[in-house]
């Protein structure tokens, strides 16, 4: 028995004292893309463009990943505004990733823009804004609803507007009532 917990106790020592190669930098690198830096609750972010706000997102939550340039917010409302401080756009959305270097926002889930100059809202499950061209892009294939309140309606796949030129393209499937009321 004593030969027993003598060989125990030394196998215990080995294990203990064994230490497994792991590169620190593999190791940090792929934590810090994973894992958020900061996260949020609550919060008000305010994008800028030449100076001027561009985009205002109010978030339940809101994680910053730096390794990505990116930050994710969850649950949220967002305001567009024009050169002149005026809204072009405001909605809500499940989800939002920003990504910080490119400027492009991609909302998911279920979403929501009100466009204030045409008097219409768009009704999709993902929607991606790019800041240098301000176009607002469905996902090929991807369904969208456009409503007036004018009780007009369409609604197809392949979506994209234009909000400089207020150019919008529905390509795909497309069907509705104009001039509903």
């Amino acid at each position: 028995m004593t030969k027993l917990i003598a060989i125990s106790i030394t196998v215990t020592f080995l294990l203990l004292g064994c230490s497994f190669d792991y590169d620190e930098d593999v190791l940090t690198d792929a934590l810090s893309e994973e894992q958020a830096d900061l996260i949020i609750k609550d919060g008000e972010f305010i994008i800028y463009r030449e100076s001027k706000i561009s985009m205002r997102i109010e978030s339940l939550e809101a994680s910053s990943f730096t390794a990505r340039s990116q930050r994710v917010f969850k649950t949220l409302k967002f305001f567009q505004f024009d050169r002149d401080g005026k809204i072009l756009a405001e909605g809500v959305a499940d989800k939002a990733t920003y990504q910080i270097q490119a400027e492009i926002v991609v909302f998911e889930g279920a979403i929501k823009v009100a466009i204030s100059q045409e008097d219409a809202y768009i009704e999709t499950d993902y929607l991606s804004w790019e800041s240098k061209t301000d176009m607002l892009k469905g996902i090929p294939g991807g369904k969208v609803a456009i409503v007036r309140n004018d009780g007009s309606r369409i609604s197809g796949t392949d979506f994209f507007v234009d909000l400089r030129t207020k150019v919008m393209e529905i390509s795909g499937g497309v069907e509705g009532v104009i001039g509903g009321n």
